[in-house]
């Protein structure tokens, strides 16, 4: 499906107002877009280029356009790709509960660093390590500026 581009930009929009609050949270091959403090969790990334989303989430945000899954997964790897900068190769949705991946999200050992890559691009890791030096938890809306 083709979208016009003024539609993108308004679902660019959309998301980003709709996520903004969110915490960014790398945990060694994963980066788990998430609110923290209600345990909700919107995206997962791996450093092997799989996406993973709460369709639960997303079809809500992505009603208003009248978008069924089929047609916002691609827009939402664009999304991602555009303001996350990590390059995704599969999509899979998910709408059962991810609780059990919390728990090792604290683990220090899982730590992001800059000799500590987990595969992702050192283009990725510079920008995280970079913003956890202004800010306690990285949000979404700080990859948005």
């Amino acid at each position: 499906m083709s979208l016009h581009p003024r539609l993108l930009q308004l679902i660019d929009y959309r998301l980003t107002g709709a996520t903004k609050n969110f915490d960014f949270v790398p945990c060694g091959e994963e980066i788990w877009v998430m609110n923290s403090d209600q345990k909700e969790w919107v995206l997962s990334l791996n450093s092997n280029g799989i996406m993973k989303y709460n369709f639960r989430f997303f079809n809500e945000t992505f009603a208003v356009f009248s978008l069924t899954w089929k047609d916002y997964q691609n827009v939402l790897k664009r999304w991602v790709e555009f303001y996350l900068k990590v390059p995704i190769r599969q999509v899979q949705r998910v709408g059962g509960d991810m609780s059990y991946a919390y728990v090792n999200l604290d683990r220090k050992d899982k730590k992001w660093e800059m000799n500590k890559r987990y595969d992702f691009s050192y283009k990725v890791v510079r920008e995280y390590v970079d913003k956890r030096k202004l800010f306690e938890n990285v949000k979404l809306k700080n990859y948005f500026i």
